[in-house]
């Protein structure tokens, strides 16, 4: 079994709260909250991939 990794966890529950971000700012109709939210969430994901493509490829 893998060992918990709190890096991935951080970046799980960022694009969560992004995800949902979206949702509200959807309900709201804001736009600066839309692109924030997005943001956040393609950053998180993009974070993620980065650290397992660096990760992988250390092995």
């Amino acid at each position: 079994m893998r060992s918990f990794d709190i890096y991935y966890f951080i970046l799980a529950i960022l694009g969560t709260v992004g995800m949902m971000g979206i949702g509200i700012s959807f309900a709201q109709t804001s736009l600066l909250m839309f692109l924030s939210f997005l943001v956040l969430s393609l950053g998180s994901v993009f974070a993620g991939f980065k650290r397992k493509k660096y990760l992988h490829s250390t092995n």
